[in-house]
C-alpha cells in the first residue's frame, strides 16, 4: 500500500477476514491508489470476495453503488 501512510498493517488484518466481502474501488480515487487497493483486496482471506470497480473519483456510496452493496448484503442474509 503506497497511498496511505502506515497502512501496511492492513494486509495482515485483511488475511484474517473470512466472511463474504463486497469491496469497492473508484477507478480514479484520489485517496487510495489503484494498486494498493488491488493488493489489499488480494490479501483478503475470504473465499467469497467481490471487487467492484466504479468510474470516477472517491465518493460515498449512493445510487447504483449503494443498491449493489445492499443487494450483496441482503443476499447473504437470505442465505443464512
Amino acid at each position: 500500500m503506497t497511498s496511505i501512510a502506515a497502512s501496511e498493517h492492513l494486509a495482515e488484518f485483511a488475511s484474517r477476514v473470512t466472511c463474504d466481502v463486497w469491496f469497492t474501488q473508484q477507478w480514479n480515487d484520489e485517496f487510495f491508489d489503484r494498486q494498493g487497493t488491488l493488493d489489499l483486496f488480494d490479501a483478503i482471506g475470504s473465499e467469497d470476495k467481490r471487487l467492484v470497480v466504479y468510474p470516477g473519483p472517491h465518493r460515498e456510496l449512493d445510487g447504483e453503488r449503494l443498491a449493489d452493496a445492499v443487494g450483496f448484503v441482503a443476499g447473504r442474509l437470505v442465505k443464512r
